[in-house]
This record gives structure tokens, C-alpha cells and sequence, in this order.
């Protein structure tokens, strides 16, 4: 393994990710970014159920996946999208409800009973010197009446029903929008996982953040590193790119919460799992000190290994 520069190397950060197809190098920065797909939507609050999803059947080892498969399996369990489908289920009900009231109303009334006569009590006992019972039956009635009303024109229930048509309508457009993110989420995460192994394979590189920790975490041949900030500086940062305060504090406030959810969601860990990284550094030191820590710790590990292999 050489983990000097040259050609044929690989960098990793875990945030930066360098790479090349003889070492790798990667980092991961706490600073925002984009969103990621996958990850919580931003204006939620951080909460997003489509960074969620149903148990599966567990299966030992490691699950060869094709984006086919990916995006299948993203569609069966994305919380989402099943949630999205319920969506759909609870606004078709609540449409059959309103056209209820539109249609004939019956109402049946049946009626059964069992009564006895008390004899005795209206004075017969006996009848020329017979005796007779003291009471006679049981006797049954039965009675039905079936009632049908239909009002001829209710123009509130007439657009209660157009109102849940309509809904039933924009459930299924969701619906669609669901599907297409969930899609778009999984295909994109697939497409990110072959570039990142593909930069690995072909020459040095230098991958920030986008799950490449975990896409390459079992190559001999990269360097993570974890890149993180106190709240004050990412602040100051975003306002030196132009962002407002209130840009800047939101941003700060929720990135962390996505990154997390996103790692959760797609490599069942705890954000940042600090077992992953080969150093974790904070960028308060300023710029040009996390950039030659970073190289004078790649040079040691180097000469390190080329003393082990010697």
C-alpha cells in the first residue's frame, strides 16, 4: 500500500474523499451541504418519515443489489411512500362517505314479539265445569316497515362530494410524487455508490461526504477523515458565502439532523460512527492547518507502512 502521491492513488476524506486505485484517502466535513436524497426534507423540521422505512426479513451477509432491485425494494418499504398509500385509502373512503349523502337513504324497521293471555286474571277459570288453563300462547307478531328518503337537491352535499373527488385526486398525484422521490433517492444513491468505487478503481481522488466512508470503508487503501466545527464557525462561514442569519442558523441547525437520518436510513449506523474515521479533525484550527495536518498525517502513515513492508 503507498499512500504517497503520485499517479495511481486513491485519497479519502470522509466529507473529502481522495482517492486513488493504490491508496485512498476520505473525510467528512460538519459544515451543510445540499440535500441529499434520502435524507430528511429540509422545511420539516428534520423529520421526514420518507427517511424511514418497515423492518425486512433480515438476510446474513452482504446483499449484492442492482438498481432494479434497489429501487423495488425502496418501493415496497420506503415509511413514505406506504404512508402516501394510506393517504389514498383514507381520502377514497372519506369520498364514498360525502356521495352517501347523495344517494337514497333506507331505513327497515322490523318488529317480532311473543306475548301470553292471562286468563285467570280476566276472570275465565273454567268454562260448563272444565277446567281451562290459567293462561293461553305464547303468540307471535311480526311487523316490517321499510322507509326510503332521497333528497332532490342538497347543494352542500353536492360539493362535499365534488371536495372529496378532488382529494381522492391530489392523494394520487402525492402518491406519484412519492414514488418518483423514493425512485429518484435510491437510483441516485446506486449511481453515487458506482462512481465512488469507480474513482477508487481508476486513479486519485478526493470524495467529500455522499456515504463514500461506508461505499469504501473495507478498502485497505484509504485514509478517513472526519471534518467537524463548533456551531459558531459554521455559522460565520454560510454568512461569509452569503447566506443570511437566518439561512445560515437553519441550515446549521438541520444539516447535521439529514446527514444523520441519511446514514441511518442506508447503512443502519449512528452518525458520525467514529470507529469508521482514521482521525477526526476540527476546522476552527483555520483552513490551511486542517490541510497540512491532513498530509503530514498521510505522510506518516505512509512511511509507516513502507517501514512495515521493508
Amino acid at each position: 500500500m503507498n499512500l504517497t502521491s503520485g499517479p495511481g492513488r486513491t485519497f479519502l476524506l470522509a466529507g473529502v474523499v481522495l482517492c486513488a486505485a493504490g491508496a485512498s484517502f476520505a473525510q467528512t466535513e460538519t459544515t451543510p451541504s445540499s440535500s441529499t436524497p434520502g435524507q430528511a426534507i429540509p422545511g420539516t423540521g428534520g423529520v421526514s418519515p420518507f427517511a424511514g422505512s418497515v423492518p425486512a426479513k433480515l438476510v446474513p451477509g452482504v446483499m449484492a443489489l442492482s438498481l432494479q432491485d434497489a429501487v423495488d425494494r425502496g418501493l415496497k418499504q420506503n415509511l413514505g411512500l406506504l404512508l402516501s398509500n394510506a393517504d389514498i385509502r383514507s381520502a377514497s373512503g372519506q369520498r364514498w362517505e360525502q356521495l352517501s349523502a347523495l344517494l337514497p337513504h333506507v331505513m327497515a324497521e322490523p318488529y317480532v314479539a311473543d306475548s301470553k293471555i292471562n286468563l285467570a286474571e280476566l276472570g275465565f277459570t273454567s268454562i260448563g265445569g272444565i277446567q281451562i288453563p290459567p293462561s293461553v300462547g305464547p303468540f307471535s307478531y311480526f311487523d316490517a316497515r321499510v322507509a326510503v328518503t332521497q333528497s332532490l337537491f342538497d347543494w352542500k352535499s353536492i360539493n362535499a362530494a365534488r371536495a372529496a373527488s378532488q382529494n381522492v385526486k391530489s392523494a394520487e398525484y402525492t402518491n406519484k410524487d412519492a414514488r418518483d422521490l423514493v425512485v429518484l433517492a435510491e437510483s441516485i444513491l446506486k449511481i453515487t455508490e458506482r462512481v465512488v468505487q469507480h474513482a477508487a478503481q481508476t486513479g486519485s481522488s478526493v470524495i467529500v461526504g455522499r456515504g463514500s466512508q461506508h461505499f469504501l470503508g473495507n478498502r485497505p487503501d484509504t485514509l478517513r477523515v472526519f471534518l467537524y466545527a463548533p456551531r459558531e464557525n459554521k455559522v460565520r462561514r454560510l454568512l461569509a458565502r452569503g447566506k443570511s442569519e437566518n439561512e445560515a442558523l437553519q441550515l446549521v441547525d438541520t444539516v447535521d439532523h439529514e446527514r444523520h437520518d441519511f446514514i441511518q436510513k442506508y447503512f443502519h449506523v449512528e452518525w458520525p460512527d467514529r470507529a469508521l474515521y482514521h482521525a477526526m479533525i476540527n476546522t476552527a484550527i483555520g483552513d490551511d492547518a486542517v490541510v497540512h495536518m491532513i498530509l503530514d498525517f498521510m505522510n506518516t502513515v505512509d512511511a509507516v507502512v513502507s517501514r512495515t513492508a521493508s
